[in-house]
């Protein structure tokens, strides 16, 4: 892809849909959707052109409490955001952020383990996209919120490694709102024909710039009303 500099947004959705099909038929199920670079501190960070969407494995879930061993050779960082875990299917056509409010069944607290290319990688976006979510992990936590009563702009995460605080935000750096990714995330899935259906999980991108971290790191983030979330890291 890197060798196709022409190669339009929607055809790298294309490739990265496809190789989910395959994954899915070699028994891997997706059970949620993500979105990246949905805040200006991630956009800043690594650029590519505005939020991605792709789609969530089974095998990149990680039970909190379980470490996670680091990938060799690989930039490991975590992010904390946001996720939705839907009560109700999303069909659309022409999705919105509050179509996405009325099918939330809980709001939870999750970390996002981002795994790419060591260094500082220049990659296009259209790399990006096609190979979004083939490597990483994510953690959700709880006990988790029902949404009714919830300003989701307003919800506070503080995300501390090894005690130290790296990192605070309110989770209006995420597309003004969490749920205007969720949005996001299901117009780009219903435009690949995918689907986002009840008890799948929406991971709506992280409220701060993601965060390097090595062998022995213990994460933690707090939120203002969700609850918290952790991971441990190993060699």
């Amino acid at each position: 892809l890197e060798d196709e500099p022409g190669l339009a947004i929607e055809d790298a959705y294309r490739v990265q849909y496809g190789l989910m099909r395959r994954r899915v038929a070699e028994g891997d199920p997706v059970v949620g959707y993500k979105a990246a670079y949905t805040s200006a501190a991630v956009q800043a960070q690594r650029g590519n052109g505005g939020p991605i969407s792709g789609a969530i494995l089974r095998s990149a879930m990680v039970t909190e409490g379980e470490p996670v061993t680091l990938v060799p050779n690989s930039r490991n960082a975590v992010e904390p955001e946001v996720a939705i875990l839907l009560g109700a299917d999303l069909p659309g056509p022409n999705v919105t952020a509050l179509d996405v409010m009325r099918a939330t069944r809980l709001l939870l607290p999750a970390i996002e383990v981002a795994v790419g290319a060591p260094g500082e990688v220049d990659r296009s976006r259209q790399m990006v996209i096609a190979t979004h979510k083939t490597a990483g992990y994510i953690i959700v936590g709880g006990p988790g919120r029902a949404p009714e009563g919830i300003d989701l702009r307003l919800e506070g995460a503080v995300m501390t490694i090894n005690g130290e605080t790296i990192g605070s935000a309110t989770a209006v750096e995420v597309l003004g709102n969490p749920y205007n990714a969720a949005a996001f995330i299901a117009n780009t899935a219903l435009a690949n024909d995918g689907m986002l259906r009840a008890g799948m999980i929406l991971m709506t991108g992280s409220i701060i710039a993601a965060r390097r971290i090595e062998a022995g790191a213990d994460v933690r983030v707090d939120f203002t009303r969700l609850g918290s979330v952790g991971v441990r890291f190993r060699a």
